[in-house]
């Protein structure tokens, strides 16, 4: 494994106590609620928490260990860290930004600034070199902060809430671009969010985790289909569709053609609400839906007073009904209906 996790982390009332491995090339989306522990865990990982009980291991290679009195510092881990707020020194040049973990790990400057111009250019941001950090934009720190991360050639990545602080249009650049980044790295990544589309976009694997514990683990798929907790059931609530748009249809992988309302071109998700699904027992000709599917009831949640419907079909979906239209219907699983959605209810995001 590239990196081992096996801790025990007390501060205050607050305990953190996780156990995951990472292979190699792996990519892991960490979500939960605030106060779950999540930038603790990275900060723990990257040394600046000390663990009381345990082990981090990078490599096989022990990195904190307390038992055995081993902690290493941060620029002595093969890790590097992306912040939520970049963390970029105002008073140095983006160059010798991105060359400071190299020169912290005694690396000579001008060795360290060719490192760092190198890696500015795979990033395509070499024209930033000598700016500073005030006058970039949002998109462009963020892209100095991984350049810096990446620079040191680490063996794991942490990124924490890298789009978070975006607007709509940058964050769906930048994600392509750390996309494009992370299919050449090959090293662990996790990656910190609190958007599922963000995980769905990046990640190969989901970690869910909540009041310090790992409460639900599996790719995104498994934790979709089958949540584990209120948290996740929240979480994956909406449905994620991959497909191409041409206008104002998108062609799923299976050539399912899903009506949008709003004109969009190439790669794209489509997000559709639960509760913006209707279920029939037939067709109504006149019903205003061009998205129509026959599909399979495969299984019925009771949450509450509305009832959490799994269906499976030319695309599975996930509908959301009340219980008087459940028992209206007489839906029973293997039952077989007709799902629909407006085209204006399903929401478009840009790849």
């Amino acid at each position: 494994m590239t990196l081992d996790v096996d801790i025990r982390l007390t501060r205050g009332s607050f305990e953190l106590k996780v156990d995951f491995a990472l292979q190699p090339g792996e990519i892991v989306a960490v979500l939960g609620p605030n106060g779950a522990g999540k930038s603790t865990l990275l900060r723990a990982i990257v040394g600046l928490e000390p663990i009381d009980s345990g082990s981090i291991e990078v490599d096989s290679t022990p990195v904190d260990r307390p038992e055995n009195d081993i902690f290493l510092p941060p620029n002595e881990r093969a890790i590097g860290m992306v912040f939520q707020d970049y963390i970029l020194f105002d008073h140095l040049s983006v160059r010798e930004n991105v060359a400071f973990g190299l020169r912290a790990r005694r690396m000579t400057r001008r060795a360290a600034r060719a490192v760092a111009e190198r890696v500015l250019d795979d990033l395509g941001i070499g024209e930033l070199a000598d700016r500073t950090p005030r006058t970039l934009s949002g998109g462009q720190a963020q892209r100095v902060a991984l350049a810096r991360a990446m620079a040191t050639t680490p063996r794991v990545l942490l990124l924490d809430e890298p789009l978070a602080a975006l607007d709509v249009a940058t964050r769906r650049e930048v994600r392509r671009e750390i996309r494009r980044q992370l299919t050449s790295f090959d090293g662990a990544t996790i990656i910190v969010t609190h958007e599922l589309i963000d995980a769905y976009a990046l990640a190969d694997r989901l970690l869910i985790l909540e009041n310090g514990r790992i409460t639900q683990g599996g790719t995104i798929s498994q934790v979709t289909s089958q949540p584990a907790g209120r948290y996740a059931a929240e979480l994956v609530g909406r449905n994620l569709i991959a497909g191409t748009a041409r206008g104002t249809t998108i062609t799923t992988d299976h050539d399912i053609e899903i009506s949008i309302a709003d004109a969009h071109h190439g790669q794209v998700f489509a997000s559709i609400r639960p509760q913006a699904i209707t279920i029939s027992r037939s067709r109504d000709p006149l019903a205003s839906s061009r998205n129509s599917w026959t599909m399979r009831i495969k299984g019925l949640e009771l949450l509450g007073e509305r009832v959490r419907v799994d269906l499976t079909g030319p695309i599975d979906l996930v509908a959301e009904v009340t219980n008087r239209a459940v028992e209206a219907l007489g839906l029973r699983v293997d039952d077989e209906v007709i799902a629909s959605v407006k085209a204006t209810e399903i929401e478009v995001y840009e790849q």
